[in-house]
């Protein structure tokens, strides 16, 4: 079970908690699944970057994992077009929509 030196209740935005285990920050979320570090949020499009372990993926605004694919990197959404960079885990770099089907980078 994981130890927290500290939870910020107060902090609780976008369905995360921020927390400090053995010294940094993490964010966690309702469902209890842990994040080492949280990308800027997008509220028109309704999506966050996480990142779990070494990968990247998004969650909705209310905490919850929405995507199957993990990235290498992954940007945040952008508010007019509600698409993202990602780099996927095999080194290519395209953009998504928010259902993250995959679009072309002109």
């Amino acid at each position: 079970m994981p130890q927290f030196q500290e939870i910020n209740l107060n902090g609780y935005e976008w369905g995360l908690i921020p927390v400090i285990m053995q010294g940094q920050q993490k964010f966690i979320s309702r469902q209890g699944a842990i994040y080492s570090a949280k990308g800027m949020v997008s509220q028109t499009c309704n999506r966050v970057p996480v990142q779990k372990g070494k990968v990247w993926l998004y969650l909705d605004l209310n905490g919850h994992e929405i995507n199957t694919h993990a990235y290498k990197k992954a940007s945040a959404f952008d508010e007019a077009t509600c698409t993202a960079t990602v780099t996927d885990l095999k080194g290519r770099t395209y953009q998504i929509d928010k259902e993250e089907n995959r679009r072309t980078i002109h």
